[in-house]
């Protein structure tokens, strides 16, 4: 029993000397002559791996966050005192994670310094200010010292500048995560080795885009020579990777080889802008540098699943190669070649083009011996660009056929096919499209297994001026003509005509079978003026049209004086016939930039001579009526494109309502929106009269349903004389 008590006592005293060697342990790594010990500590280490002089402000420690800090850290090269010195920060942090107390073995969380300076000096010789380390193994060339190896969670370097002597500062900030890295020191070089990972990496400096990267480098560092063994950057699915090495420190040189994927994501990461919308670019070659004057740099390009959209244009599947060539001078990429598709309503069309170079000095681009191949035609000719703005393009087209080249953006072929051939020259600014200015002259000749087709267009485009002239161009298709004179945005005279539209519709887009008015039996004719600025042009001149139909409706005849502009359209002395009746009268449409909404106001005259009531309702397509004879009419229409009202005086001669015949009907009919009213209406057959009103409401924009409200009353007469009531009760 008392050998118990005695081996409690002697645990207990044993637990108050751990607790008491504790607290002072405690109170020791809390107390400043810890922390300068601490600091003391570090500055030896640090010269002692380097070889340079350190100086440390202070240190301190955070136990509750396991966070250490140097203030003023400076890192003294071989430079002399007079220069500032190869490394310095305001302030290195360090963050901590404890793996095992028992083995010592410490994570580091994150190292955060502010405001790093690093000033390199290069120096005859091929020397630097950077030092070698104190850790040479005496006797042992081949030895080697293992000066660093950090794994480190985040790294953030702020308001940095690197500086090299007599060649200005750069300033720059790194943020990064996942770092890992070794340095080693080779006696025998004696060179420096290490090696850099991060994942991700984010550089920002003058020129680098804030693209994070992963980063990958192993490297040697020895006296006038610095070898990149391998360095990989890549962004998802872009990829860089660099070897190659610079010697003569004092007066640098360098070669290097390169092998580069860049998708068209990345591309508009790093250059801020969308030039694709998809795509790939590859790149293997080799280069040189000594000085600014003598860079070189060749490489084999590739690129291919490009593809380009735009509002009227687009690429697709599109490849290019070539040899890209580059110096301190110039950017030259010859030798290219370039395949893919235009889209077209039809598919897509195949595209080829060559160049024989591309060359870019400064900011000015020139491209010599453009050969593109497109809907069986080629342009031939070159283009250039002066300081990114002044444009010029000159070249020849030569075999395009009008067939294919409608079919890039219309469905409905072209029932004729020609050659267009001539030449073309533009000039111009990328900032200002004023300044634009452009000439065509062409020449169309008939294709092969082709009706006849000719035609000359001369002309000249000044954007300033808004002026377009054609000069007298003219165009005579299988069926068609069409003469030009003058200058649109000041006056052009148009004569043309056609028996046939389907000779033009496909060119403006449109398809034969589809578009309401088709000439049976005769020519449409028009005859005009374009007066007016470019962009807000007024049509007027005279129509004829004979022998057409519109939406199925056979017509004789319609002639009309037209004027168009962007706000309003009108036809008047507007005079159509067929069957021996002829309509005639006035019509004005209010538009809005070319278009006429429902709120278009409405307005016109028209006066109707001896129009059979079936042709009306045909026209009308309200079915068949139980309305018979010949319509005389005078109406005056008003109200909107939505809502169109008319108010009109009629009358009716030799028909029937239903078997009973009538001399004459006649009235006032007034559409009101939803309802149609007839007022003051009287039929008259023989001695016998009819007076009556009436309102016959129906669904809007539909006219052959509906429900009819109507009053009668009539002279006196014979029944026997109705034909109605004779065939319901006969004798």
């Amino acid at each position: 029993m008392k050998r118990f008590r005695w081996v409690l006592r002697l645990l207990g005293g044993a637990v108050a000397l751990l607790a008491v060697a504790a607290g002072c342990g405690l109170v020791v790594l809390r107390s400043a002559w810890f922390r300068e010990q601490v600091r003391a500590r570090i500055v030896n280490t640090v010269e002692t791996a380097t070889g340079g002089r350190a100086e440390a402000g202070s240190f301190d420690f955070d136990w509750s966050r396991l966070r250490a800090r140097i203030r003023n850290f400076t890192l003294h090269g071989t430079e002399p005192a007079d220069r500032p010195p190869l490394f310095h920060a305001a302030s290195v942090s360090v963050g901590l994670r404890l793996v095992s107390l028992w083995n010592r073995d410490v994570d580091i969380r994150y190292l955060e310094v502010a405001e790093p300076r690093m000033y390199l000096m290069l120096l005859s010789g091929g020397r630097t200010n950077i030092p070698e380390p104190k850790v040479k193994s005496p006797g042992k060339k081949d030895a080697i010292e293992t000066v660093l190896a950090l794994a480190i969670g985040r790294i953030d370097l702020t308001r940095g500048e690197i500086r090299i002597e007599n060649r200005g500062a750069t300033p720059f900030e790194i943020h990064g995560a996942n770092l890992t890295s070794t340095l080693q020191f080779e006696a025998g070089g004696p060179r420096y080795r290490g090696t850099l990972a991060i994942h991700p990496l984010l550089v920002q400096a003058p020129g680098i885009a804030d693209t994070p990267v992963a980063l990958d480098v192993a490297v040697a560092m020895e006296r006038d020579r610095i070898t990149v063994e391998s360095a990989r950057l890549a962004a998802g699915d872009t990829e860089v990777r660099i070897s190659g090495s610079l010697i003569h420190l004092a007066a640098p040189e360098a070669s290097f080889r390169y092998q580069a994927r860049i998708t068209n994501q990345a591309a508009q990461r790093i250059l801020r802008t969308r030039l694709l919308v998809s795509g790939t670019v590859e790149l293997i070659g080799q280069g040189s540098w000594s000085d600014a004057a003598s860079f070189r740099s060749e490489a084999d390009l590739k690129a291919y699943g490009l593809e380009y959209r735009d509002s009227t244009v687009r690429l697709r599947n599109v490849e290019v190669a070539g040899r890209l060539r580059a110096s301190a001078r110039e950017v030259e990429l010859s030798g290219v070649r370039l395949s893919g598709g235009l889209a077209t309503p039809s598919g897509l069309a195949p595209l080829q083009a060559a160049v024989g170079s591309a060359t870019v000095r400064g900011s000015d681009l020139e491209l010599r011996g453009i050969d593109l191949s497109l809907a069986g035609g080629e342009f031939q000719g070159g283009a250039g660009l002066r300081a990114l703005d002044r444009f010029t393009v000159a070249g020849t087209l030569a075999g395009f056929g009008a067939r294919r080249v409608v079919a890039l953006y219309s469905k409905a072929p072209l029932p004729w096919d020609g050659v267009v051939s001539g030449k073309l020259e533009g000039e111009g600014s990328l900032r200002r499209s004023e300044d634009l200015r452009a000439s065509a002259e062409l020449a169309i000749a008939p294709a092969p297994a082709s009706a006849p087709v000719h035609g000359t267009i001369a002309a000249r485009y000044d954007a300033l001026g808004g002026v377009l002239d054609l000069g007298h161009s003219t165009i005579a298709l299988p069926a068609s003509r069409a003469e030009f004179s003058g200058a649109l945005g000041r006056e052009l005279r148009v004569h043309a005509e056609t028996r046939d539209l389907a000779d033009i519709l496909p060119a403006l887009g449109e398809s034969p079978a589809d578009f309401p008015v088709k000439l049976t039996s005769g020519a449409a004719r028009f005859d005009g003026v374009v007066r007016g600025k470019l962009s807000s042009p007024r049509f007027s001149g005279h129509v004829t049209v004979g022998g057409f139909s519109w939406q199925g409706q056979a017509f004789d005849s319609l002639t009309a004086d037209v004027a168009a502009s962007a706000d309003n359209v009108s036809a008047r002395q507007v005079v159509l016939a067929r069957d021996g009746w002829r309509a005639q009268g006035r019509v004005a449409v209010a538009l809005s930039d070319w278009k006429a909404p429902g709120c278009s106001a409405v307005s016109g005259d028209l006066a109707l001579h001896s129009m059979p009531l079936s042709d009306a309702a045909r026209l009308l397509a309200v079915g068949q009526l139980p309305l018979s004879g010949s319509l005389d009419a005078t109406a005056q229409l008003t109200g909107t494109a939505g809502d169109p009202r008319f108010d009109a005086d009629i009358a009716l001669a030799g028909g029937r309502l239903r078997d009973e015949p009538f001399d004459r009907l006649t009235g006032r009919v007034v559409s009101t929106g939803g309802a149609i009213e007839f007022e003051d209406g009287q039929i008259t057959a023989g001695a016998k009269q009819v007076k009556l009103t009436g309102t016959y409401r129906h669904p809007a924009g539909a006219w052959d349903t509906g429900t009819l409200q109507f009053e009668a009353a009539t002279n006196a007469m014979p029944v026997e004389q109705i034909q109605t009531v004779a065939a319901l009760w006969p004798g």
